[in-house]
C-alpha cells in the first residue's frame, strides 16, 4: 500500500482512531447526547459495559432504561453517569 509506507503502524491506528472518535462525537453532537467539551463524560458501548460490570451483553442490553442508554444511529451507547448510577442503585 502506497498510502501507507513509510508509517509505523502504531501511528496508523492512532490515526484511524482518532478520526473513529471525531466522527462518532460530530454524530454525537448532531443528536444532541455528546458532551460540549472532552472531560465532561465518556459514552460506552454495550460490549465496553459488559466488560466492565463482568455480565452478558445480553443483561446489558436488558437494562439498556436503567443505565441511561441512548441510540446513536444503529448504534447504543451508555453514558459513564449511567453506569456509575446503575452501580449505585444495585
Amino acid at each position: 500500500m502506497a498510502l501507507l509506507e513509510g508509517v509505523e503502524p502504531e501511528e496508523a491506528l492512532a490515526s484511524l482512531a482518532s478520526v473513529k472518535a471525531r466522527i462518532y462525537f460530530r454524530q454525537m453532537r448532531q443528536a444532541g447526547m455528546a458532551p460540549a467539551q472532552e472531560g465532561l463524560g465518556q459514552y460506552y458501548t454495550v460490549r465496553e459495559v459488559a466488560a466492565l460490570l463482568g455480565t452478558s451483553e445480553k443483561f446489558v442490553r436488558g437494562h439498556q432504561g436503567q443505565l441511561r442508554a441512548v441510540k446513536v444511529g444503529r448504534s447504543v451507547r451508555i453514558p459513564e453517569a449511567g453506569v456509575r448510577t446503575f452501580l449505585a442503585s444495585t
